[in-house]
């Protein structure tokens, strides 16, 4: 089987139906043998439908996770150990501004660093269909053998060790699967070569999917799996996920076109169908973009977005940037005119032996504006 071949096939398939059909085809969705527990865990529905109640706050949890691999890896090209506490920064402002902003080594101008995040929908514009919504950054990446103790993980302790990172309990980021139609979702990843030496860096690819229960065998619950076909012969339900060896792929939009940009590292996470509030422009006023902004107020890095579906529009009209709703009102110089005065405050609430930072925004209240009629 050449892997390659069947990992593009799957980054254009349109929808659920066309990746099923494909691995139907390849012999790779009935045999359940080939297809691994998430998170090693036979009933995990109840962790991954325990997380996020709504589907802008699950995708937020992996704008995060994208957000703390790039961190991860900034602070190992500074030199240091991200769970060396006496030397890394404490909080994830700190470590934006020691490993990014400010690097003398490192650093990352205003441009790249909008550019190490990319969020896009695509798909074929269907009536009753939604998106699909993918997430890719230039984060570490992960190596085919660690992928099942990261991405596809559930409840491991490679965050709780790092002071900086806004994930702790290595299980948010599944909160989307519940969001996807049959929790389809496509993922590839490739570690970055900057600490590799030469040695051979294989991108490696997985599906997960969620498993209806099987009443003949007695399960009451729906479960989820991953696809990891390598040495499952020998090892049911247990074996590793395809890899195959290629410099570079094209993961990153441009404009309305949704895979462009070679890039030679890094994570996609493509999430199939995945129910948006609407199925229109997820750029336009009120809609996803915009939800997820709400969500993050204070982001800690630019986030890019881009509509790659067949919507009208021209150039220019297809990409935006994410900063967060607070850094947006800061950059646009509206705090001086809509917030009251000696807004905002700035407190601090302890909680047993933490202190969360605190900032209350209070607006003057908007004055009607009559109608004109014409």
């Amino acid at each position: 089987m050449d892997n390659f071949k069947l990992f593009n096939r799957l980054l254009y398939s349109q929808n659920v139906k066309e990746l099923t059909d494909i691995l139907k085809k390849y012999n790779l969705w009935d045999n359940e043998s080939i297809w691994r527990f998430y998170g090693d865990v036979d009933n995990n529905v109840g962790q991954v439908h325990g997380q996020q109640s709504q589907p802008v706050k699950a995708f937020v949890e992996k704008i995060t996770n994208s957000i703390d691999a790039l961190l991860v890896l900034m602070c190992l090209k500074n030199g240091l150990d991200p769970t060396d506490w006496d030397n890394v920064p404490r909080t994830v402002s700190e470590a934006v501004e020691k490993f990014i902003t400010k690097s003398k080594k490192h650093g990352l101008s205003l441009t790249e660093i909008e550019r190490q995040i990319y969020v896009f929908a695509e798909g074929k514009i269907e009536k009753g269909k939604f998106p699909n919504l993918c997430i890719y950054d230039n984060g570490e990446g992960q190596t085919p053998e660690a992928l099942p103790e990261t991405i596809v993980s559930l409840g491991k302790s490679n965050k709780k060790k790092i002071p900086f990172l806004q994930g702790q309990y290595n299980m948010g980021g599944s909160g989307v699967s519940k969001f996807c139609k049959d929790g389809i979702q496509l993922i590839v990843t490739k570690k970055n070569p900057y600490f590799l030496n030469g040695k051979d860096n294989p991108w490696s690819f997985t599906i997960i999917r969620r498993n209806k229960p099987n009443y003949e065998k007695r399960e009451r619950n729906p479960y989820y799996t991953y696809l990891a076909p390598v040495d499952a012969e020998n090892n049911p339900r247990k074996g590793k996920v395809l890899s195959f060896l290629k410099d570079e792929l094209p993961l990153i939009p441009k404009q309305n076109n949704a895979y462009k940009i070679n890039t030679k590292s890094g994570t996609l996470i493509k999430c199939y169908e995945y129910e948006t509030k609407r199925r229109s422009n997820i750029l336009l006023a009120g809609e996803f973009l915009n939800n997820v902004e709400t969500m993050m107020p204070d982001c800690a890095l630019p986030v890019r977005f881009a509509e790659c579906r067949e919507f009208g529009g021209k150039e220019g009209s297809y990409e935006n940037t994410m900063v967060g709703l607070i850094k947006r009102l800061d950059r646009s110089g509206v705090y001086k005119d809509t917030l009251e005065e000696g807004f905002p405050v700035h407190r601090r609430i302890e909680i047993g032996e933490d202190k969360l930072p605190l900032t209350i925004y209070a607006f003057k209240r908007q004055k009607k504006v009559k109608s004109q009629s014409v």
